[in-house]
């Protein structure tokens, strides 16, 4: 599952404790090109590990402000590494009221322990 962080206008990409902890081992990450428009519907290859592979969605319509260049020769910081560097990606919504529908750490872990 994707995780993301607001900063403002813009998003941090990662992934949820829960898809870390599934996803354990992870021997490849794939990141979207810098300044691509990346739409809520469409989903790239995030991570795979032991068999198990992550597709990570966008949070809004944006673009890829830039990407987490650590983790091109060490996937597996994605799960090992819960800090803010451990993330995918930055990027900025071009509709920032889409933002508004995404849960915050607590109400997320409230739907998946609900």
């Amino acid at each position: 599952m994707s995780g993301f962080r607001r900063e403002g206008d813009n998003v941090r990409v990662g992934i949820t404790d829960h898809a870390q902890a599934e996803l354990t081992d992870v021997v490849f990450v794939e990141l979207p090109k810098v300044a691509r428009m990346w739409k809520q519907t469409r989903r790239w290859r995030g991570g795979i590990g032991q068999g198990r592979e992550r597709h990570l969605r966008a949070p809004s319509r944006n673009v890829v402000e830039a990407n987490n260049a650590l983790l091109t020769n060490n996937a597996a910081l994605i799960t090992t590494d819960h800090s803010a560097k451990a993330g995918f990606l930055r990027s900025k919504s071009t509709i920032p009221d889409d933002l508004k529908n995404l849960l915050n750490a607590a109400a997320y872990q409230e739907q998946i322990e609900g």
